[in-house]
Protein backbone atom coordinates (compact mmCIF):
# COMPACT_ATOMS: atom_id res chain seq x y z
CA UNK A 1 0.00 0.00 0.00
CA UNK A 2 3.00 2.26 0.80
CA UNK A 3 5.88 2.42 -0.67
CA UNK A 4 8.52 0.27 1.63
CA UNK A 5 10.41 2.63 4.14
CA UNK A 6 8.02 5.85 3.01
CA UNK A 7 6.16 8.09 5.95
CA UNK A 8 2.75 6.93 6.22
CA UNK A 9 1.10 10.45 6.73
CA UNK A 10 -2.60 11.43 7.31
CA UNK A 11 -3.04 12.52 3.98
CA UNK A 12 -1.47 9.41 2.10
CA UNK A 13 -3.52 7.27 4.97
CA UNK A 14 -6.95 8.68 3.63
CA UNK A 15 -6.71 8.44 0.21
CA UNK A 16 -6.57 4.50 0.08
CA UNK A 17 -8.41 3.90 3.30
CA UNK A 18 -12.10 3.17 3.77
CA UNK A 19 -11.54 4.74 7.29
CA UNK A 20 -10.57 7.61 8.11
CA UNK A 21 -7.55 8.87 10.01
CA UNK A 22 -9.93 11.11 12.38
CA UNK A 23 -11.80 7.87 13.24
CA UNK A 24 -8.59 6.30 13.94
CA UNK A 25 -7.03 8.76 15.96
CA UNK A 26 -10.27 8.79 18.03
CA UNK A 27 -10.58 5.40 18.85
CA UNK A 28 -6.53 5.10 19.45
CA UNK A 29 -5.41 7.99 21.19
CA UNK A 30 -3.39 9.18 18.20
CA UNK A 31 -1.88 8.82 15.21
CA UNK A 32 1.48 7.87 16.65
CA UNK A 33 -0.75 5.25 18.55
CA UNK A 34 -1.77 3.85 15.67
CA UNK A 35 1.11 3.66 13.58
CA UNK A 36 2.36 1.60 16.50
CA UNK A 37 0.01 -0.70 17.19
CA UNK A 38 0.11 -1.24 13.35
CA UNK A 39 4.13 -1.93 13.50
CA UNK A 40 4.92 1.12 11.21
CA UNK A 41 6.18 3.28 13.99
CA UNK A 42 8.85 3.80 12.41
CA UNK A 43 7.32 5.39 9.83
CA UNK A 44 5.55 8.39 11.70
CA UNK A 45 6.35 11.48 10.14
CA UNK A 46 4.57 14.09 12.68
CA UNK A 47 5.97 15.80 15.83
CA UNK A 48 6.97 13.65 17.94
CA UNK A 49 4.65 13.40 21.12
CA UNK A 50 6.01 14.87 24.31
CA UNK A 51 5.82 13.48 28.08
CA UNK A 52 4.44 17.57 28.52
CA UNK A 53 2.01 17.23 25.43
CA UNK A 54 0.47 13.60 27.07
CA UNK A 55 0.22 15.29 30.37
CA UNK A 56 -2.19 17.91 29.09
CA UNK A 57 -4.22 15.21 26.99
CA UNK A 58 -3.92 12.89 29.78
CA UNK A 59 -6.25 15.37 32.15
CA UNK A 60 -9.27 15.31 30.38
CA UNK A 61 -9.94 11.68 30.28
CA UNK A 62 -12.49 10.18 32.50
CA UNK A 63 -11.23 6.95 34.50
CA UNK A 64 -12.47 4.47 32.43
CA UNK A 65 -10.91 5.99 29.11
CA UNK A 66 -7.86 5.92 31.03
CA UNK A 67 -8.49 2.09 32.27
CA UNK A 68 -9.33 1.58 28.30
CA UNK A 69 -5.70 3.21 27.56
CA UNK A 70 -4.30 0.76 30.16
CA UNK A 71 -5.70 -2.03 28.79
CA UNK A 72 -4.74 -1.32 25.07
CA UNK A 73 -1.09 -0.97 25.92
CA UNK A 74 -1.22 -4.59 27.67
CA UNK A 75 -3.02 -5.90 24.81
CA UNK A 76 -0.29 -4.53 22.21
CA UNK A 77 2.65 -5.69 24.26
CA UNK A 78 0.76 -9.15 24.71
CA UNK A 79 1.17 -9.48 28.26
CA UNK A 80 -1.22 -9.06 31.33
CA UNK A 81 1.32 -6.92 33.27
CA UNK A 82 2.04 -3.15 32.45
CA UNK A 83 4.83 -0.90 33.76
CA UNK A 84 5.56 2.53 33.98
CA UNK A 85 7.68 2.58 31.37
CA UNK A 86 5.12 1.20 28.68
CA UNK A 87 3.46 4.36 28.71
CA UNK A 88 6.15 5.91 27.20
CA UNK A 89 4.15 4.21 23.65
CA UNK A 90 0.87 6.09 25.04
CA UNK A 91 -0.32 9.80 23.13
CA UNK A 92 -2.46 9.64 25.85
CA UNK A 93 -0.96 8.94 29.38
CA UNK A 94 2.08 9.54 31.88
CA UNK A 95 2.36 8.32 34.84
CA UNK A 96 1.66 11.45 36.76
CA UNK A 97 -1.79 11.25 35.02
CA UNK A 98 -2.49 7.88 36.04
CA UNK A 99 -1.26 8.35 39.68
CA UNK A 100 -3.31 11.20 40.31
CA UNK A 101 -6.33 9.71 39.40
CA UNK A 102 -5.97 6.02 41.10
CA UNK A 103 -3.71 7.26 43.42
CA UNK A 104 -0.86 4.40 43.09
CA UNK A 105 0.23 3.05 39.84
CA UNK A 106 -0.98 -0.65 41.94
CA UNK A 107 -4.68 0.87 42.32
CA UNK A 108 -4.64 1.58 38.39
CA UNK A 109 -3.37 -1.62 37.32
CA UNK A 110 -5.82 -3.41 39.33
CA UNK A 111 -8.63 -1.34 38.12
CA UNK A 112 -7.35 -2.19 34.76
CA UNK A 113 -7.44 -6.02 35.59
CA UNK A 114 -3.85 -5.97 35.46
CA UNK A 115 -0.71 -6.97 37.17
CA UNK A 116 2.21 -5.27 38.77
CA UNK A 117 5.72 -6.93 36.27
CA UNK A 118 6.99 -9.65 38.22
CA UNK A 119 10.57 -7.87 36.53
CA UNK A 120 10.39 -4.93 38.69
CA UNK A 121 12.28 -4.38 41.72
CA UNK A 122 10.64 -3.05 44.54
CA UNK A 123 12.71 -0.17 45.52
CA UNK A 124 12.55 0.67 49.49
CA UNK A 125 12.73 4.27 50.46
CA UNK A 126 16.19 3.93 50.87
CA UNK A 127 16.89 3.39 47.38
CA UNK A 128 15.02 6.13 46.11
CA UNK A 129 17.18 8.09 49.04
CA UNK A 130 20.33 7.35 47.84
CA UNK A 131 19.62 7.08 44.47
CA UNK A 132 18.51 11.21 44.42
CA UNK A 133 21.59 11.59 46.16
CA UNK A 134 23.94 9.73 43.54
CA UNK A 135 22.12 11.90 40.47
CA UNK A 136 22.05 15.49 42.84
CA UNK A 137 26.08 14.44 43.14
CA UNK A 138 26.30 13.76 39.49
CA UNK A 139 24.72 17.16 38.19
CA UNK A 140 26.15 19.46 41.31
CA UNK A 141 22.40 20.65 41.65
CA UNK A 142 18.62 19.66 41.98
CA UNK A 143 17.68 17.17 39.07
CA UNK A 144 15.08 17.56 36.77
CA UNK A 145 12.55 15.55 36.18
CA UNK A 146 13.84 14.27 33.19
CA UNK A 147 17.14 13.52 33.93
CA UNK A 148 15.99 10.45 36.75
CA UNK A 149 15.59 8.68 33.56
CA UNK A 150 19.29 8.60 32.50
CA UNK A 151 22.39 7.29 34.06
CA UNK A 152 23.62 7.64 36.79
CA UNK A 153 20.43 7.20 38.46
CA UNK A 154 18.78 3.28 38.94
CA UNK A 155 15.44 4.84 39.67
CA UNK A 156 12.95 6.05 37.06
CA UNK A 157 11.36 9.92 37.50
CA UNK A 158 8.60 8.09 37.06
CA UNK A 159 9.10 5.03 39.88
CA UNK A 160 9.32 8.23 42.23
CA UNK A 161 6.03 9.96 40.90
CA UNK A 162 4.35 6.58 42.09
CA UNK A 163 6.02 6.40 45.32
CA UNK A 164 5.10 10.01 46.72
CA UNK A 165 2.81 11.38 44.20
CA UNK A 166 4.48 13.91 42.60
CA UNK A 167 8.45 14.71 41.62
CA UNK A 168 8.29 17.41 43.79
CA UNK A 169 7.14 15.87 46.83
CA UNK A 170 10.22 12.52 45.95
CA UNK A 171 12.89 15.68 46.07
CA UNK A 172 10.64 17.29 49.37
CA UNK A 173 10.97 13.63 51.58
CA UNK A 174 14.77 13.46 50.62
CA UNK A 175 15.50 16.49 52.40
CA UNK A 176 13.19 15.67 54.79
CA UNK A 177 15.10 12.29 55.25
CA UNK A 178 18.11 14.70 55.63
CA UNK A 179 16.50 16.66 58.70
CA UNK A 180 15.51 13.76 60.78
CA UNK A 181 18.77 12.15 60.44
CA UNK A 182 20.45 14.92 61.79
CA UNK A 183 17.65 15.81 64.43
CA UNK A 184 17.95 12.19 65.63
CA UNK A 185 22.05 12.62 66.21
CA UNK A 186 21.69 15.98 67.86
CA UNK A 187 19.56 17.56 70.59
CA UNK A 188 19.58 20.79 68.81
CA UNK A 189 16.91 21.71 65.91
CA UNK A 190 16.85 19.88 62.33
CA UNK A 191 19.15 21.63 59.95
CA UNK A 192 16.92 22.97 56.95
CA UNK A 193 17.99 22.39 53.77
CA UNK A 194 16.21 23.60 51.00
CA UNK A 195 15.97 21.53 47.89
CA UNK A 196 17.41 24.63 45.57
CA UNK A 197 20.44 24.88 47.96
CA UNK A 198 21.69 21.30 48.35
CA UNK A 199 24.30 20.84 45.72
CA UNK A 200 27.24 18.54 46.33
CA UNK A 201 25.84 15.38 47.93
CA UNK A 202 27.66 11.85 47.62
CA UNK A 203 25.83 8.19 48.12
CA UNK A 204 28.41 6.37 50.33
CA UNK A 205 26.80 4.18 52.64
CA UNK A 206 30.11 3.36 55.37
CA UNK A 207 29.60 1.73 58.18
CA UNK A 208 26.11 2.81 58.20
CA UNK A 209 26.22 6.26 58.57
CA UNK A 210 22.96 8.01 58.14
CA UNK A 211 22.57 9.96 54.99
CA UNK A 212 22.07 12.92 57.06
CA UNK A 213 25.06 12.56 58.89
CA UNK A 214 26.83 11.89 55.50
CA UNK A 215 25.36 15.56 54.26
CA UNK A 216 26.17 16.95 57.48
CA UNK A 217 30.02 16.23 57.05
CA UNK A 218 30.46 16.95 53.55
CA UNK A 219 28.46 20.25 54.15
CA UNK A 220 31.12 21.53 56.93
CA UNK A 221 34.17 20.36 54.71
CA UNK A 222 33.15 22.78 52.14
CA UNK A 223 32.48 19.57 49.79
CA UNK A 224 36.60 18.92 48.81
CA UNK A 225 38.54 16.10 49.87
CA UNK A 226 40.11 17.49 53.74
CA UNK A 227 43.54 16.40 52.06
CA UNK A 228 44.11 16.75 48.49
CA UNK A 229 40.70 19.69 47.96
CA UNK A 230 39.84 17.76 45.10
CA UNK A 231 35.62 18.29 44.85
CA UNK A 232 33.00 17.35 42.82
CA UNK A 233 32.64 21.32 41.96
CA UNK A 234 35.28 20.98 39.55
CA UNK A 235 36.35 17.54 38.83
CA UNK A 236 33.38 15.57 37.90
CA UNK A 237 35.65 12.07 38.35
CA UNK A 238 36.04 12.93 41.91
CA UNK A 239 34.01 10.87 44.77
CA UNK A 240 33.50 12.12 48.13
CA UNK A 241 33.55 9.47 50.97
CA UNK A 242 32.47 10.66 54.27
CA UNK A 243 35.76 8.67 56.17
CA UNK A 244 36.47 7.67 59.91
CA UNK A 245 39.08 9.30 61.02
CA UNK A 246 39.85 6.40 63.65
CA UNK A 247 38.53 3.31 62.02
CA UNK A 248 35.87 1.57 63.65
CA UNK A 249 37.62 -1.91 63.97
CA UNK A 250 39.86 0.16 66.63
CA UNK A 251 37.27 2.25 68.44
CA UNK A 252 36.50 4.77 66.35
CA UNK A 253 33.09 6.72 66.82
CA UNK A 254 30.41 8.58 64.66
CA UNK A 255 30.60 11.87 66.08
CA UNK A 256 31.69 14.57 63.96
CA UNK A 257 35.13 14.53 65.42
CA UNK A 258 35.33 11.46 64.22
CA UNK A 259 34.47 11.85 60.31
CA UNK A 260 35.78 13.56 57.74
CA UNK A 261 35.54 14.28 53.87
CA UNK A 262 37.99 12.21 51.68
CA UNK A 263 37.92 11.90 47.63
CA UNK A 264 38.06 8.13 46.62
CA UNK A 265 41.58 8.18 45.61
CA UNK A 266 42.98 9.37 49.19
CA UNK A 267 41.03 7.57 51.26
CA UNK A 268 41.89 4.29 49.13
CA UNK A 269 45.65 5.74 49.77
CA UNK A 270 45.04 5.67 53.60
CA UNK A 271 45.76 2.29 53.50
CA UNK A 272 44.42 -0.96 55.97
CA UNK A 273 46.30 0.32 58.92
CA UNK A 274 45.15 3.97 59.06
Amino acid sequence: MFPTGSRVTRREFDKVSRASSSTIIHRLGGWQAALDRAGFGDRYSGRPVTDKMRKQRGRTLAADEIVAELRRLADTKGAPTLTMDDLKRSDLLSVRVVVNRFGTWKAALEAAGLQLSSLGRRWTDDDYFENLLTVWTHYQRAPKYGEMDKPPSQITSGAYEAKFGTWGRGKQAFVDRVNSDIQIRQSTPSLTIAASAMSTLVAEDQRNIPLGLRYKILRRDRFRCVICGRSPATDLTCQLHVDHVVAVSRGGTRNDDNLRTLCADCNLGKGAGD
